[in-house]
């Protein structure tokens, strides 16, 4: 997905690198694009790491739930990150996309030599912080360039953020009431869904809007 987000977004980007207000703009609903699917994605799989770990491969991969709770996690900034490097390409900026790269290298390190000793799961728990560090990192030019950093970015999804956290509450209490992990999985993930789509109409996001009918055309 991260992949497919950067190669369809980098065109789209350098046709506007002359045109600042416009690439901003375009920038912003790229990110509320990506967030509206990519924060309940990684979330609900945190949630439901439990049940998808003993569903797909059985009680003794239990323990391995607790590896892709944070995983999940350290995922959720990722597209948001990468749109920050790719816009720095986008406007020919390769020079500063290399410098914020370089930046990241011992905050990465720092945090295997730490965690690497400790266990498995401190690893895993130090890729999620080093994740959200590198967040920061990578919009500080944004943040130069544009006036557009870190919190502004995260201000322009708070209605996903806050859909988000509903469906996950949601989804927990659901799982207090069932049993059986399938059973679980399957309403879990349907509730989800739900509850995620219902808030994101309650809020009005209008990328959400953006997003159906554009999904609904290609199906078509």
């Amino acid at each position: 997905l991260n992949s497919v987000l950067i190669n369809t977004t980098f065109p789209l980007m350098s046709t506007l690198q002359s045109k600042g207000d416009e690439l901003i703009s375009a920038f912003k609903r790229l990110i509320k694009l990506s967030a509206l699917v990519v924060f309940p994605a990684m979330v609900g799989l945190a949630v439901l790491s439990d049940e998808i770990i003993l569903v797909l491969l059985g009680e003794k991969w239990h323990q391995a739930s607790d590896l892709l709770f944070w995983l999940a996690f350290s995922y959720v900034l990722m597209p948001i990150s990468s749109l920050n490097l790719n816009l720095l390409n986008a406007i020919g900026r390769s020079d500063l996309f290399l410098k914020i790269d370089l930046c990241k290298i011992p905050i990465i390190a720092f945090t295997m030599v730490i965690t690497f000793p400790i266990s498995l799961k401190a690893v895993v728990i130090g890729r999620a912080v080093s994740a959200i560090i590198c967040f920061y990192i990578n919009t500080i030019m944004a943040k130069r360039l544009f006036g557009f950093g870190a919190m502004r970015q995260l201000r322009c999804v708070w209605k996903s953020i806050i859909a988000t956290i509903v469906m996950a509450m949601m989804v927990l209490v659901v799982r207090t009431f069932i049993d059986n992990s399938l059973i679980t999985l399957l309403v879990g993930i349907v509730t989800g869904i739900i509850v995620y789509a219902v808030m994101l109409v309650l809020l009005k996001e209008e990328e959400y809007k953006f997003f159906l009918v554009n999904l609904l055309n290609r199906i078509k």
